[in-house]
């Protein structure tokens, strides 16, 4: 049950009546965008996905099902989708206050934003399937040329340039939600910046919130579903300095939790109610644009002396095991294990004689004697500290180089990764969508989320392709080249899978965790 009267909320007189079903979760920063075709942080992915609806959503057991789409239609040939839209589908503003019935305009405009280059989206890849998503993108066509058309108010189509077994899926993704043209450009560019300047047609609405501390979603009575809300409200808490979700939980003021790992050792199992995905890969980092590590040489060489077989045995804790691959074991191509289908698994392996010989040889051509100081930041724990510190001295014994390591706070390292502030880095990837082109199209050259800044015309050509086959079996395989070549060029170094662990209290029911982004859904949570 929340605790809500510290925050002096407008509605504390309702939310004292014990039969609501009240949740509070901690998130660790305040969304600073949450404008669903172009947001790009976990914390805005999981508002969003609690207080908008697309055309379908997701049930309790993470199933697909009609969203804003009363039912739709899938022809023959797997390529035209056609939604029938609820007539009673409704817009309300931060008040609570109608606004407008959501129509097929609605979402067309949506879907021109993700292809208009103005816009920027980090989503265009994910939607390449759509027909002439990359005519649109490149600018060779107006976004009106896009294969998503309003055939009347309340009927959608949408056109594919071929079949993807995955796109009700990504139907139900944040950047797929709806979006008012006339509420857009009332906001006079701010769409999305706070609660205010957004509109709500999903299970919740954002009626109060304060910027760093709290994003307070209530009950949206004007929300029509097939499966209706459950949910009373949720209040989202930032942490704040010195806090943390798993002390907050801990201590009983919060109803559920995500792990990564390594405080599950910590938390008394049989107390609450625990679901486990090999979720992430952690994964090292290599910036490409600090002048050493831009040759090849050297990262390779850097990448042939980590044994994660070595380190699996006596130095990884119960909850990591070794990782070859970049891509999550839960993501899937057509239904089928992607790590299965493609035969996935191409980092290089571990060659000490092989990389001292590349180390020597990238040195020669530097003009250098030595590696100039280098730095590998790392997340503050105890466990990572003792697996970099492993690292530090394989890197000594084979390639009799010293690599200095440096703990920071988690916000920190996103932040100098982001911004380039870095030289190595040790991070957790998660895939975003259940699919391999979640990853692996962040690093493409024109990601804004492409960490190591890698270029190659050769993996952005791979990738590209995937969106003229039609087979999900041949998909995979185009993946897993692409991913052998970075792996090979040694821009990132796979190094441990990981378990994440969603938990929630043994009286709370019915909170859906979905593996892919971290998000969890609230709307039909009981307590």
């Amino acid at each position: 049950m929340l605790c809500v009267l510290s925050l002096n909320l407008s509605s504390c007189n309702v939310l004292q009546r014990e039969e609501l079903y009240e949740f509070n979760y901690s998130i660790d920063e305040y969304p600073r965008n949450m404008d669903p075709q172009t947001l790009s942080e976990t914390e805005a992915r999981l508002i969003v996905q609690n207080v908008m609806e697309g055309l379908v959503t997701i049930d309790k057991n993470g199933q697909i099902i009609p969203g804003v789409a009363e039912s739709y239609e899938v022809s023959q040939d797997g390529l035209i989708y056609t939604f029938s839209l609820r007539k009673d589908a409704a817009w309300v503003d931060y008040k609570a206050q109608f606004y407008a019935n959501v129509t097929a305009d609605d979402f067309v405009f949506a879907f021109r934003r993700i292809f208009d280059r103005e816009t920027a989206s980090p989503f265009a890849n994910d939607f390449a399937c759509i027909l002439n998503s990359s005519l649109v993108a490149s600018g060779q066509v107006g976004s009106e040329q896009i294969g998503v058309k309003a055939i009347d108010g309340q009927t959608l189509e949408i056109r594919l340039k071929y079949q993807n077994p995955d796109f009700l899926s990504l139907l139900a993704s944040p950047a797929a939600m709806p979006c008012n043209k006339d509420f857009f450009d009332s906001t006079d560019a701010h769409y999305g910046l706070d609660a205010r300047n957004l509109l709500y047609n999903g299970p919740f609405y954002i009626g109060t919130y304060s910027e760093e501390k709290y994003i307070y979603a209530e009950k949206n009575s004007a929300y029509v579903s097939s499966l209706p809300c459950v949910a009373e409200s949720v209040l989202f808490r930032v942490l704040q300095e010195g806090e943390s979700s798993f002390q907050r939980f801990s201590e009983g003021s919060n109803d559920a939790l995500i792990l990564a790992g390594a405080q599950i050792e910590f938390l008394g199992a049989e107390d609450y109610n625990i679901s486990a995905y090999e979720d992430s890969v952690w994964i090292i980092c290599l910036n490409m644009l600090d002048k050493v590590l831009a040759d090849k040489k050297i990262r390779q060489s850097l990448a042939l002396s980590l044994d994660r077989e070595k380190y699996s045995q006596n130095d990884m804790p119960s909850w990591m095991s070794p990782a070859s691959s970049l891509i999550p074991s839960i993501v899937t191509v057509g239904g089928e294990s992607y790590s299965q289908t493609s035969g996935a698994g191409s980092a290089l392996k571990y060659s000490p004689s092989e990389a001292r010989r590349l180390f020597n040889a990238g040195l020669e051509e530097n003009n250098l004697s030595a590696l100039p100081k280098t730095t590998l930041i790392y997340p503050e724990n105890e466990a990572y500290t003792h697996i970099v510190q492993q690292m530090q001295k394989s890197w000594q014994n084979d390639l009799s180089t010293f690599i200095n390591i440096e703990a920071v706070p988690q916000a920190e390292l996103v932040q100098r990764v982001s911004s380039g502030d870095y030289q190595l880095a040790l991070i957790s990837l998660r895939s975003d969508s259940n699919s391999p082109s979640a990853v692996l199209n962040s690093f493409k050259t024109s990601s804004t989320k492409n960490m190591p800044r890698y270029y190659s015309q050769q993996y952005d050509s791979i990738l590209d392709s995937v969106a003229a086959i039609n087979d999900s079996r041949r998909q995979a395989e185009a993946f897993a080249r692409a991913e052998a070549l970075i792996l090979s060029d040694a821009a990132v170094i796979p190094f441990a899978k990981q378990h994440t662990y969603y938990i929630t209290r043994k009286n709370v029911e019915d909170i859906y965790f979905s593996p892919y982004g971290g998000i969890i859904f609230f709307k039909y949570a009981k307590n």
